[in-house]
């Protein structure tokens, strides 16, 4: 509970610099700049107390000449004293703030205290450095600056739904006056919160407009702009409910009332009264004094560590964070049907589209429509954090996932949750770091959808032969899947196999002969940064968050492509064949046409947008509404439009259905047949995990022509 009694600690550090040299810059809005690409994010970092006691000297990745800053924020339950003998052992002793014995009290914790105590580090450890860099640490120190004084315009009264979008305003030099609480009328409902949102997201992104582009975004592109945050809870929070309070102040807890009243909420409060509110007190034995219900005191404790730690990210990269309604957390009914039709018999399309299209229509009733201007606006991607599909929201015609760059960081579980959003170092890559890619084949060899796979790959041969060393390993068992993973030193690794996810257990991937769980691999196999998952229900959203997808990030994957729905075995091979054909041309070939880098992120979300246009048009063609020719030359110019970098793609598509048009096609069975792709395209049973917008390709050469006049 540490870290979730230390939320107000967490958001201090927004006055924090990234680096020592972050506030002595002039150029405000460069340093601003770097924040945006993700470059200079806060680093801070969770860690358990008896992890930091006992990790060996020789462990210590900090505490070190080389990274010798560091602060140590004890929450209001930990002691100093816990920590002296370990503090006395390390070369390089940390800053430890605390609520009492600490370097610095919580009331004295500021900028002025950070800089005294790195001054007095650059003193005692400078001598080690070369001389000519401990003058230069001292100079930079010397001269931080605190980064307000700018005006907002308006005033930002409190609430969690607002405390992220103020932390960016915060760290981008404004200056915030709140003039209290956040207590609009019940019956104004959601509109008072909406209408800050909106206000702070937008400042947010007039924030990132005024700033422009930058020639650091072509080495390091800005990271997403805008997140959509629904903080979620435990699935299976019903399973707590015949719990009683341990607390012997208290005769009785309702805790099935309190959940009932968290899992009722559909807005950003709780409304109830009168019997259900009295519910969700409870009176202690030797006081008349209400205690609030134990389970909404543990989830608004949860809620403020979520707020504060999507404040930090918000923070680091300048992002607006749109907070969403608790009715997104309530879609699981239709998720499950959605999911349960998928899993049946082989629907037909139109039962398909109608099951997709009720879908979109419940997430489009919990999503208030205000905030679908806010996403048109984004330029650099979306990223979800939730639990929600929210990548198949309607977006003028297209699910967010093709409408948008879009990666998510799910809300559950909360550990993972903390880890994937915490500051993150960049991954450079050349584009010859794929020269090697690991297939790991875990299909028995008289399994029907096996051919299919090796029919797709044999099809893209004459193209990957010179470019690509597939590794393909077939697996039967455990010991030779972690074999696998262990021998391979790349960066890229695919699963060609089956998955599963039953309810109340973790996912399951499907091997020859037998079934693993990768969440109980953890310090066993080394998992390359960006792993594809071409199995069934690696990222089952109607089950829990223990997917096989969530797994590898928890294993170090940096991004995970995982499947929300089951496949279909031709489809996902087609895919996978065409993505090695993508990452052996599109990569180098894209930074030397546009003379910039590209993310991870920009490479998988053009791969599912082309995944869409093949679709339709192969649609088309087959119902001979279009010739082969015509295929070709529109699918090919389909292809370059998504290709060009920052290219709207409704404006893609639109384009696209124009020239459908123009061939003959009527306009009203051309949409018709677009409804039906969308609906039943490969591309939306994909989801994209974790950080891919911090994994960039580029070359030292382009890097060096690109600077070689600065």
């Amino acid at each position: 509970m540490s870290l979730c009694n230390s939320a107000g600690l967490l958001r201090s550090l927004v006055q924090m610099p990234s680096d020592i040299f972050e506030f002595s810059f002039d150029d405000k809005d460069a340093a601003l700049a770097r924040r945006i690409t993700g470059t200079a994010p806060i680093w801070w970092l969770p860690l358990n107390a008896d992890a930091i006691r006992h990790l060996p000297n020789d462990q210590v990745p900090f505490l070190r000449p080389e990274a010798p800053f560091v602060i140590i924020l004890l929450g209001p339950d930990q002691k100093v004293s816990d920590y002296s003998e370990w503090r006395a052992s390390v070369a390089i002793p940390p800053l430890i703030v605390a609520s009492n014995g600490g370097d610095v009290r919580y009331e004295d914790f500021d900028l002025t205290a950070v800089q005294k105590h790195c001054l007095e580090i650059c003193k005692s450890v400078g001598p080690q450095w070369p001389p000519e860099i401990q003058s230069k640490f001292i100079d930079a120190i010397s001269a931080w600056r605190f980064q307000g004084g700018r005006a907002l315009g308006y005033p930002i009264e409190g609430h969690n739904a607002f405390i992220p979008n103020q932390m960016a305003l915060l760290a981008a030099g404004f200056d915030i006056e709140s003039p209290g609480p956040f207590t609009p009328a019940m019956s104004d409902g959601d509109k008072p919160y909406i209408d800050v949102i909106l206000a702070t997201a937008n400042s947010i992104l007039d924030e990132r407009e005024r700033i422009g582009d930058r020639d650091m975004f072509r080495v390091t592109p800005p990271s997403p702009d805008i997140n959509l945050f629904s903080p979620s809870m435990y699935p299976n929070t019903r399973l707590l409910a015949h719990l009683k309070s341990k607390r012997a102040d208290l005769e009785l807890t309702d805790w099935a009332a309190g959940i009932e009243a968290l899992q009722s909420q559909t807005g950003y409060r709780i409304e109830t009264s009168g019997k259900k509110f009295k519910s969700l007190l409870s009176i202690g034995k030797d006081s008349d004094k209400p205690i609030l219900n134990p389970i909404i005191t543990l989830r608004s404790k949860e809620l403020s560590l979520n707020t504060a730690a999507a404040g930090l990210l918000a923070a680091s990269e300048i992002s607006a964070i749109v907070r969403l309604p608790n009715d997104i957390n309530r879609i699981g009914g239709q998720v499950k049907q959605l999911a349960a039709q998928r899993r049946g018999s082989n629907p037909s399309d139109r039962k398909r589209l109608k099951t997709f299209k009720d879908m979109q229509q419940r997430l489009a009733k919990a999503v208030p429509k205000q905030f679908l201007d806010i996403i048109k606006r984004s330029k650099s991607g979306v990223r979800i954090i939730s639990d929600a599909p929210l990548e198949w929201l309607d977006i003028e015609g297209l699910p967010l996932s093709l409408a948008k760059n879009v990666a998510r960081v799910n809300s559950t579980p909360g550990n993972l949750f903390i880890g994937s959003i915490v500051g993150q170092q960049i991954l450079h890559l050349r584009p010859e770091a794929f020269q090697e890619i690991l297939i790991i084949g875990a299909l028995k060899r008289t399994d029907p959808i096996r051919r299919l796979f090796e029919v797709a790959f044999e099809s893209y041969d004459p193209i990957l032969r010179d470019k690509v060393r597939l590794i393909n390993v077939e697996v039967k068992s455990r010991a030779e899947f972690v074999d696998a993973l262990n021998s391979f030193s790349g960066v890229f690794a695919v699963f060609d196999g089956h998955g599963s996810h039953a309810a109340e257990e973790a996912g399951k991937l499907w091997l020859q002969d037998e079934s693993i769980d990768i969440w109980e691999m953890r310090n066993r196999v080394r998992v390359p940064p960006i792993v594809f998952l071409s199995a069934c229900d690696t990222h089952a959203t109607d089950i829990n968050h223990a997917t096989t997808a969530n797994g590898f990030l928890f294993l170090g994957a940096r991004t995970v492509i995982g499947s929300f729905l089951p496949l279909y075995a031709g489809e996902a091979a087609i895919l996978v064949a065409r993505l090695l054909h993508r990452v052996a041309e599109y990569i180098p070939g894209v930074i030397k046409a546009f003379d910039a880098s590209t993310t991870w992120m920009d490479v998988m979300s053009g791969m599912l947008r082309m995944t869409l246009l093949t679709d339709f048009l192969r649609r088309l063609e087959s119902q001979k509404l279009i010739s082969h020719d015509d295929y070709i030359r529109i699918n090919t110019n389909g292809n370059n439009a998504i290709n060009w970098p920052q290219r709207d793609a409704t404006e893609v598509f639109r384009n696209v259905l124009n020239e459908v048009g123009k061939i003959g096609v009527p306009t009203s069975q051309a949409e018709a047949e677009f409804r039906l792709a969308v609906a039943t395209t490969s591309a939306t049973s994909y989801v994209q995990l974790g950080r891919p917008e911090s994994i960039i390709f580029d070359t030292e050469d382009r890097i060096r022509g690109q600077f070689k006049n600065h």
